[in-house]
């Protein structure tokens, strides 16, 4: 049996992947802020983006050969999708 184990995903946050930094980096405090603010710009569109953003990643994970993974949410919303996924691992909550 072949375990692929992505330990540190953000699931719900996938929407975002634009924003992620490059290989040099971005200095961390920008970068938060600027995803929070990403966040705050979807007003009350949040939460359907972030389902949206959930499904997708799973069929990333799923498409890629990952059976295990530990996410991060601050919001809970990735919690019954990866439960019916079929994906093992775990979830914790995020508190910024």
């Amino acid at each position: 049996m072949t375990v692929l184990t992505n330990a540190h995903t953000h699931v719900e946050l996938n929407w975002l992947s634009r924003l992620c930094p490059g290989v040099a980096g971005t200095p961390f405090v920008p970068w938060i802020k600027e995803l929070i603010q990403a966040r705050w710009d979807l007003g009350d569109r949040w939460e359907s983006a972030y389902e949206a953003a959930v499904e997708d990643s799973i069929l990333e994970l799923l498409s890629a050969g990952t059976t295990h993974v530990g996410d991060i949410t601050a919001t809970g919303k990735s919690v019954g999708p990866l439960l019916a996924s079929g994906l093992k691992g775990i979830v914790y909550v995020e508190v910024l």
